[in-house]
């Protein structure tokens, strides 16, 4: 059955193949009999009028020569017409050879939303630096079917980058868009390559930015995004008053000439009013006032950079908790300030609810950060908090993270923490750990400070921050700097039950002969699922070794040997026998090779210290 339907689809197939084969060899006869029969007239009758030989035609010649002539001119017009019309016939005969031809090239048999695609990947390349980079479309140089799908979709128009485009160009994109949002790029700044606004004309750089602001100040009722750079300090006075009520997305930044030019102060921003629909801002380079931002009710991305801002009046900070509260559909927030912020208002006693927040980073001075911290209360579910503390002249905030809980519950949820004297780091991930600059929860500090700023810091945590239930990994790294840090350690592992691993890094042993020392035997940790703890780059006394295997560990019995060379276990069945005598679970203690090893020694044994660890 089946057999047989398929042959009647082909035979089908055949069918339709030969009959549109007859239909086209029809049209071809037809068309050699149509002109066959167009001109045989024509033909003949040009040949009894003008016969092979001059004499014959100049014998039958009758009359004065002015009616000659006049009888040649006639015939020169027709002869001059029927040219045109054979000109004429042949064109539209090879244009709908073209026709027929294009239509069954390749691009023709891809759907049009991959063909409007294609050309949107085209014309959105921006450039790169260098003048033989530059790469623009130009629709004349397409085939007329792209040519006539790209002007049937004004999407495709609406990308523009001005530094590249000529003002013809960017006049057919912007007709073309049909009033549809506008996506605007304008690198004003040193190295771009300087297109003729104008074709055929030479003016300098300077003029040439000047009119592509003069278009791009026309342009701005209709504008939704505007990546825009500029390379000093002179911004005109229309990009701050000028209304963009379609604008959603500003990418602004200000290029330093060098290390003079300090942050860029706007009291408005782009004619800001309260039913503005901005939702992503990235400034850098300038400072909006808190003021003005805080009309951007749908403001959902803010990234401002305004690290070398000016003291003056219209730099005050004074309003910057106003503008969270009223941005409350803040999702992404980044800050960069080097120096001191202004006038800041006392914290509230009712931290401000930021529920939408996923990111949050802060690169200021640690008065300034610890101040947002206690001012915000950030959702439970976030999924990165960055802080670094720039150096501060008076000195580390020793109360940097609050002490409000209901400000960072964030922190609750960590899985790891990573300890150094210059940061804190948490993740989330169970199997690896990502490094700590990629880590979802970092607070650093900067390396000009002096002292220990991340035991402070540490401190709260431990205090304010516990129970952390799900906290399963700890690194820490230890200097030379005497830190009061084991006092709090121990107090901290009791509130965290899913404890599993601890390592200690760093050639300064201080850390652990201290927590051995003053480890009490009646408030040892022993969390449960304590299984290593890891010692890397670092000779510990074996007094301290046992007295910290009794503190971690559940079991208090440990027999330990100290040998000077690096034994490990031999084979599969040496392995399998030492399991067997110490234990369904090995609990390790690990360091790098070249340090002191601990191993069997012909007794039993609980903890190996080796570089082949037993699991």
């Amino acid at each position: 059955m089946d057999h047989r339907i398929l042959k009647s689809e082909f035979k089908d197939n055949v069918l339709d193949e030969l009959a549109a084969r007859t239909k086209h060899n029809d049209y071809h006869n037809g068309l050699k009999e149509l002109l066959a029969k167009s001109f045989s007239d024509a033909v003949h009758q040009m040949n009894d009028i003008w016969p092979d030989t001059i004499q014959a035609f100049e014998g039958t010649l009758s009359g004065s020569r002015a009616e000659a002539l006049a009888l040649v001119k006639g015939d020169e017009l027709f002869v001059d017409d029927l040219e045109y019309q054979l000109l004429l016939a042949l064109k539209m005969a090879r244009r709908n050879i073209a026709f027929r031809r294009a239509n069954l090239a390749p691009v023709n048999s891809l759907p049009q939303d991959i063909l409007c695609q294609v050309f949107r990947w085209a014309s959105c390349t921006m450039p790169t630096c260098g003048e033989d980079a530059i790469t623009t479309i130009n629709i004349s140089q397409t085939c007329s079917s792209w040519r006539t799908i790209a002007r049937e979709n004004p999407s495709l128009w609406t990308t523009l980058d001005l530094t590249t485009l000529t003002r013809a160009q960017a006049s057919v994109f912007v007709q073309n868009s049909k009033l549809k949002p506008l996506s605007v790029s304008f690198q004003a700044i040193k190295g771009r390559p300087a297109v003729p606004w104008i074709t055929g004309s030479q003016v300098s750089k300077k003029v040439l930015r000047a009119q592509r602001l003069e278009f791009l100040h026309g342009l701005l009722p209709n504008i939704s995004v505007l990546d825009f750079e500029f390379q000093d300090s002179g911004i005109p006075v229309w990009f701050v008053k000028s209304k963009a009520p379609r604008l959603e997305t500003v990418n602004f930044t200000l290029h330093k000439k060098g290390d003079t030019l300090h942050t860029l102060v706007l009291s408005d921003f782009l004619g800001s009013t309260e039913d503005s629909r901005l939702r992503s801002l990235t400034l850098s380079g300038v400072f909006v006032s808190w003021n003005c931002l805080s009309l951007f009710r749908s403001l959902s991305h803010l990234n401002m950079d305004f690290s070398n801002r000016r003291v003056c009046s219209q730099a005050s900070d004074a309003c910057i908790l106003s503008m969270f509260f009223t941005c409350c559909e803040l999702r992404n927030v980044s800050l960069i300030c080097h120096t001191a912020l202004q006038q800041l208002p006392e914290p509230p006693c009712d931290p401000i609810a930021m529920p939408l927040l996923r990111s949050l980073s802060l690169e200021m001075r640690s008065s300034d950060a610890a101040f947002l911290l206690r001012s915000l209360a950030l959702p439970k579910d976030m999924a990165q908090l960055q802080v670094l503390c720039t150096e501060d002249a008076e000195g580390v905030d020793r109360s940097l993270l609050p002490v409000h809980a209901q400000c960072l519950p964030y922190i609750a949820t960590l899985t790891g923490l990573i300890v150094t004297p210059c940061r804190i780091s948490g993740f989330k991930r169970r199997s690896t750990t990502p490094p700590p600059e990629k880590a979802p929860f970092a607070l650093s500090f900067s390396s000009k400070l002096h002292g220990y700023p991340a035991d402070a810091a540490f401190k709260t945590l431990l205090e304010d921050y516990c129970p952390m239930p799900q906290l399963t990994h700890i690194i820490i790294h230890t200097t030379v700097v005497e830190t009061d840090l084991y006092e709090h350690f121990v107090a901290f592992l009791r509130h965290c039950p899913s404890v599993v691993e601890v390592s200690i890094r760093g050639d300064n042993s201080i850390l652990l002969q201290k927590l051995a020392i003053h480890l009490p035997e009646k408030i040892l940790p022993r969390c449960p699922g304590f299984t290593s703890i890891k010692l890397s780059e670092m000779k510990i006394p074996l007094p301290v070794l046992e007295k910290l295997a009794k503190a971690f560990f559940k079991d208090p019995l440990f027999r330990v040997a100290l040998v000077k060379n690096i034994v490990p276990v031999q084979n599969q069945k040496e392995r399998r026998y030492l399991r067997q005598r110490v234990g369904s679970s090995i609990r390790t203690i690990s360091a790098i090779a070249y340090t002191t090893s601990i191993l069997s020694n012909s007794k039993v044994v609980d903890i190996l210290w080796d570089a082949y660890e037993i699991s």
